[in-house]
């Protein structure tokens, strides 16, 4: 599969604002193609015929927000030095 990005093969934590500079850590690096791989496939296995669109809306939140969970998995990669200062003004740390 082709995509615009790698993954990460490591651990960061970052300092989140709206939880008063609490740290978090995200997905670890060896678990990250695990999780993408089962909510790519579970979209691919999921069927929208005799759905109504509200629900069709409803299941496609839910996809990309299971997708968006991951997101740090790919976020950061492009940035040369993982400990710099990112677009939103909060440091990423390489664990």
């Amino acid at each position: 599969m082709k995509h615009a990005g790698e993954l990460r093969t490591y651990d960061i934590t970052k300092k989140e604002w709206v939880l008063e500079y609490d740290t978090v850590n995200y997905l670890n690096w060896e678990d990250l193609r695990r999780a993408l791989d089962y909510d790519i496939e579970q979209e691919r296995n999921f069927s929208y015929r005799d759905m109504g669109l509200d629900d069709i809306i409803a299941h496609i939140t839910k996809f990309v927000s299971g997708i968006w969970q991951i997101y740090s998995a790919f976020r950061f990669k492009s940035i040369a030095d993982p400990t710099q200062t990112n677009p939103n003004n909060s440091e990423v740390t390489k664990d």
